[in-house]
């Protein structure tokens, strides 16, 4: 059985707007969920690569390999596919942490369970070295910058006391940059996901509020950033996405029906 701490409960918002800073504004500045009550926790920058086999098993899998950086810090993390509900919420399994040779014997079991041809891995202090030695390969590099509101649930006693209750949700406001060739590609969204304390109601109640604040400006998302991104690079291999002069070109509401064309063919 798989422990708790190796599912993730979450739920994804593309922001369709003009000015994706100005829905980020405006979520932050928004009025709390009836039950629960928003703060900001963080700003960072992640910078996340995505490693596959040679032959792609992991990705016609639904499974994927990240590394991110986290200032000094490095985290790893074997993504495996999503089931989702009624409500958009998906669940799927997530083993992750900060690099060490534990880890990476955690990561190994779920790889040979999907890749018969998977060889093991020698441990280095940086994992993308342990990668490429066993062969993995690159499919994609980005870098995000994360504004991370804590949503906490109310109880009779915080609503009287004005005291903090559990945390049962993060809302994890995503500026995403996708690095290619010729450029880079940026993509706004908003993933809201369950704490310890948290459930799947909890995910979808905080979802809701967010779509209902930004009327027509968040809309619902099954895909990953990871499947957005080579979604993308698909579109601009085809050259129906061009990079501009600039080097930069943001995606809006007039990008993402052929985003989710492609994306359905995936």
């Amino acid at each position: 059985m798989k422990s708790l701490k190796d599912i993730e409960i979450e739920t994804k918002l593309i922001v369709a707007a003009a000015d994706p800073e100005a829905v980020f504004d405006e979520i932050q500045r928004c009025e709390s969920p009836e039950g629960y009550r928003l703060r900001l926790a963080e700003r960072k920058i992640l910078s996340d690569t995505y490693f596959d086999t040679t032959g792609g098993r992991l990705q016609r899998s639904k499974w994927a390999v990240r590394v991110r950086r986290i200032g000094d810090a490095t985290h790893v993390a074997l993504k495996g596919p999503s089931t989702n509900n009624e409500s958009g919420v998906s669940t799927r399994t997530e083993i992750e942490g900060h690099w060490n040779e534990d880890l990476l014997r955690r990561i190994e079991v779920q790889l040979n369970a999907i890749d018969d041809n998977y060889e093991k891995m020698r441990y280095s202090g940086d994992p993308i070295n342990s990668f490429k030695a066993a062969g993995l390969r690159l499919i994609q590099d980005r870098e995000t910058l994360r504004i991370t509101l804590d949503a906490e649930r109310r109880s009779e006693h915080s609503r009287i006391g004005g005291s903090a209750g559990p945390i049962v949700a993060q809302i994890m406001l995503d500026k995403v940059t996708y690095h290619f060739a010729k450029g880079r590609i940026r993509h706004h969204e908003a993933e809201i996901e369950a704490a310890k304390d948290g459930s799947e109601k909890d995910v979808a109640t905080i979802a809701e509020h967010l779509k209902d604040t930004c009327s027509g400006e968040l809309l619902g998302c099954k895909w990953s950033k990871l499947a957005i991104g080579r979604a993308i690079e698909s579109l601009l291999q085809r050259r129906r996405l061009v990079i501009p002069d600039s080097g930069t070109l943001c995606l809006t509401r007039k990008h993402f029906t052929e985003l989710e064309n492609i994306l359905g063919s995936m």
